[in-house]
């Protein structure tokens, strides 16, 4: 049989329904506070980490919409320089074809002055050989 300072020395006691206890009751109120206090504790961890997940999914989400929208910029940046480059090259087309039809007014122009000029000379033959 088990004296009551042998009790003591091994921490044995019994609560308030009789239910055997190797912690003192102080004690074990306390680890179960803690116990309760570490589910807790635990439940608030996983609660932050299931909205780091939200947020981080959020995150790539953004990401992904900001890369779409890059390309997109890109594509109509290229765009842009394209028609630049192909303005610049139906500008010097346009101006390279005025500048033919000047040449060939040019020399339009001095056909029909030779014209004119062999049609006077036709004409005042014409008219020395009908006045003789």
């Amino acid at each position: 049989m088990i004296r009551n300072s042998e009790k003591d020395s091994l921490g044995v006691t019994f609560d308030e329904f009789s239910k055997i206890r190797i912690l003192p009751s102080d004690q074990f109120e306390a680890s179960d506070s803690m116990k309760d206090q570490c589910k807790e504790f635990t439940q608030q961890i996983e609660d932050f980490n299931s909205i780091v997940q939200i947020f981080l999914e959020m995150l790539q989400a953004k990401a992904e919409q900001i890369e779409a929208e890059k390309l997109k910029a890109i594509g109509l940046r290229n765009r842009v320089e394209t028609e630049l480059e192909t303005r610049k090259a139906k500008r010097q087309q346009l101006q390279l074809l005025i500048k033919e039809r000047h040449a060939e007014l040019h020399r339009l122009k001095i056909q029909s002055d030779s014209l004119e000029n062999v049609s006077l000379e036709q004409l005042r033959l014409i008219e020395q050989l009908s006045s003789k």
